[in-house]
């Protein structure tokens, strides 16, 4: 992906983000199609805990409102992960909300850091959310200076992994949100 794209990307990211972090009643339909998920699509991993995992219907993960936005602005993106999200979303223009991720709710970031060379390294992401490191704090037992130490060997092994993708990480969330 060149520069050019990934600015743009991370510009409308960077615009979309505070909306799709709200919580928003979305009528659920039984019929929609499955995504063609072409070869131009932008392949995104998203990876952290209970905010990329979601926990329908005690709580939704922000990955559901990102997608939306997206398909609404016409952009063309894949979702990877081997875990999928179980949950009940309204389709967007007859497509089928793509629930794939890698967030495990309760996940701190040592366990992320124990499962980073276990992502499917085949699937090559673009653009890597990594939202971690709110679980360490809230369990009130693990020292910042190691959480910043975790979520900097996390980057680094993505990195090794994926070396074309970019990397956003996300800002640690309040504890109740």
């Amino acid at each position: 992906m060149t520069k050019g794209i990934h600015t743009i990307f991370l510009l409308l990211l960077l615009s979309i983000l505070p909306i799709a972090s709200c919580q928003v009643e979305q009528p659920v339909l039984d019929i929609c199609a499955e995504q063609d998920n072409s070869v131009s699509a932008v392949k995104i991993l998203a990876i952290g805990d209970s905010r990329v995992e979601g926990r329908t219907p005690h709580s939704e993960s922000y990955r559901y409102h990102l997608w939306r936005n997206f398909k609404l602005n016409s952009w063309d993106v894949n979702f990877l992960g081997s875990r999928l999200d179980n949950g009940e979303y309204a389709p967007v223009d007859g497509l089928c909300f793509d629930n794939e991720h890698e967030g495990i709710s309760g996940a701190t970031s040592s366990l992320i850091l124990s499962r980073v060379r276990t992502f499917d390294a085949d699937n090559v992401a673009d653009v890597i959310l990594l939202g971690i490191g709110g679980n360490d704090i809230s369990n009130g037992n693990v020292r910042i200076q190691q959480i910043i130490n975790n979520i900097r060997l996390i980057i680094l092994q993505l990195k090794e992994l994926y070396p074309e993708s970019m990397i956003i990480v996300e800002q640690i969330a309040p504890g109740k949100s």
